[in-house]
């Protein structure tokens, strides 16, 4: 009986860690393209921005339609989030939500690539598709 709890223990431990490699190989460098919505919930105002993120092998930058809306830096996968790291200088007035920096929750579907990060007040998603 010991046996087979340590055995499907052992089972369990290996399926994980297997869903979590294909989770991880499924990810694909390269340049997507797509929205980003931002919403505020406390205040009720909602942003809609088209943006471009290029990823590299630990290096991404990206461009959106805003002025403000630009940055680089490194980034790891964890799980099933993205942490990203923008090492750009920001000034004092720079509108935080426009810095694709922190951790996200990703989900990955064919081609298309969608971020997201909940708190109290600010909910932000991105929709992207993987364009080369």
């Amino acid at each position: 009986m010991k046996t087979l709890i340590i055995s499907f223990v052992l089972i369990l431990f290996f399926v994980a860690c297997q869903k979590e490699e294909n989770d991880l190989l499924k990810f694909r460098f390269g340049t997507y393209y797509g929205i980003r919505y931002s919403n505020y919930e406390n205040v009720g105002i909602n942003r809609l921005d088209t943006i471009t993120v290029n990823f590299e092998v630990v290096k991404y930058n990206y461009s959106g339609t805003h002025t403000l809306d630009y940055g680089s830096g490194n980034y790891y996968i964890l799980n099933d989030s993205i942490g990203f790291n923008d090492e750009n200088a920001r000034i004092t007035l720079y509108s935080w939500e426009w810095i694709l920096s922190g951790m996200y929750k990703y989900k990955l579907t064919g081609d298309s690539l969608f971020l997201f990060r909940n708190n109290k007040t600010l909910n932000i998603s991105y929709r992207l598709k993987r364009i080369k």
